[in-house]
């Protein structure tokens, strides 16, 4: 296995135990179908390196993140079918399994580790005297929150040595970046780069000072075509990365907290809040800050008023 098989690494900090440890590397392999070696950290510790077979990686993009991709028609559609219909060449662009990018990967084994859940009966962290906050409550989740673990994708280098090359300042290679990182950084990139070049003033100062009227009209027109444009721009870029779509119809993240239920309409198991602890949230958290955050500024207001009086009375100029 070489290392460009590497998609995350889990570092297990000295302060976790044997048991926990034991207990992390079991849920991984078993429970997320997931490929583990181990190593020793320079500093202390454990560290888990983490891949997952080409078959897994299938699975998990598509029936758990249901992610579309083109096939030979060129048309995007969901990984349904023969898995060669979406492995033709002409359309796979930087694909390290099949047409799956890195960034896709990663998404797939992290949605593995962050999906598995402790079962309902357990109360308390393995190997840790530590209670969980909740029934159902996701595995690594916990022991990130316990400061026992830390987690993070690892580089190809590559893909990045490309995406180095391929840079450019004023058109930077957005499809690429798209590749490497994670799906929704790289929309920020070309909106920011025509949001300057729409800001760019084409005329000089000392001009402008005497237009008056028509340059309020030439910035509204400049607004609409930059909205215009970075619609339809948006729209290519949704469509080319397979991101459009509602988002209450695409699935919870995997690391959202709860109880496991059926869901009565798809039939699949999902995670649910209790509504007690939602009201009881809301209710002894969230009014509270508001309505306290809501009272400061009503006396704060009712202060500036009354210092407007004094400084008013104070410095009024003599009537002799």
């Amino acid at each position: 296995m070489g290392d460009h098989r590497i998609f995350y690494i889990l570092r297990l900090h000295e302060s976790c135990t044997q048991e926990a440890a034991e207990f992390i590397v079991k849920t991984l392999r078993e429970d997320a179908g997931l490929d583990l070696t181990r190593s020793r950290h320079k500093n202390g510790g454990l560290i888990l390196h983490i891949t997952a077979s080409d078959e897994r990686i299938w699975k998990i993009a598509e029936n758990d993140l249901r992610l579309k991709k083109k096939d030979s028609r060129g048309v995007t559609r969901p990984l349904e079918g023969d898995p060669k219909e979406f492995c033709d060449p002409k359309y796979i662009k930087d694909g390290i399994i099949g047409p799956f990018t890195l960034s896709d990967v990663q998404r797939c084994v992290s949605y593995a580790m962050e999906s598995v859940h402790f079962e309902a009966s357990m109360t308390v962290l393995p190997g840790q005297n530590r209670r969980l906050p909740l029934k159902n409550y996701p595995v690594l989740a916990a022991y990130r929150e316990a400061n026992l673990i830390e987690s993070f994708p690892t580089h190809n280098d590559t893909l990045l040595s490309k995406l180095y090359s391929e840079w450019n300042t004023f058109r930077p290679p957005i499809d690429a970046i798209r590749n490497y990182l994670e799906r929704m950084w790289p929309s920020i990139s070309p909106f920011c780069l025509l949001y300057h070049v729409s800001l760019h003033d084409f005329l000089p100062r000392n001009v402008t000072i005497y237009l008056g009227l028509p340059l309020w009209v030439l910035n509204l027109a400049t607004v609409t075509v930059f909205l215009e444009i970075w619609k339809r721009r948006s729209n290519d870029h949704a469509y080319d990365w397979a991101s459009s779509g509602k988002l209450r119809h695409k699935k919870p993240r995997p690391e959202y907290r709860g109880v496991l239920k059926e869901n009565s309409i798809s039939g699949e198991m999902e995670v649910y809040y209790s509504p007690y602890k939602t009201i009881k949230k809301l209710a002894f958290v969230s009014i509270p800050i508001t309505s306290l955050c809501l009272l400061l500024a009503f006396i704060f207001m009712l202060a500036s008023f009354k210092a407007d009086e004094l400084f008013e009375i104070w410095f009024a100029d003599s009537p002799y």
